[in-house]
């Protein structure tokens, strides 16, 4: 996690000449999907770090006596984990959304 956050310290135009080549190679320049490559790139470190944080405020202890009751790793997941966890998935998404909107324009 801590090269996740090390390369969220690098400022977005640091990457603009490697991102500019692999996307000239991929044959994404003036693209919408390589323009989402890009905000992907920027955006991935930031999101991973606040998810991280969001899932690891989660008690194992709920998710330990789910399992005791006898819901398997999937159920546990989808009833327990991402309930718990939703605040965290739609801050991300938020906080994603509007710093591409605001790289975008």
């Amino acid at each position: 996690l801590s090269m996740v956050i090390a390369t969220y310290m690098l400022p977005p135009v640091a990457l603009a000449v490697p991102l500019y080549m692999g996307l000239s190679h991929l044959g994404l320049l003036n693209n919408v999907f390589g323009l989402a490559l890009v905000y992907l790139t920027i955006l991935a470190p930031f999101t991973t770090w606040l998810m991280k944080s969001g899932f690891d405020s989660i008690p194992r202890e709920i998710e330990a006596a789910a399992m005791i009751d006898g819901a398997g790793l999937f159920q546990t997941l989808r009833i327990i984990t991402l309930p718990l966890a939703a605040p965290v998935m739609a801050t991300s998404a938020l906080f994603a959304v509007l710093l591409a909107w605001d790289e975008f324009f």
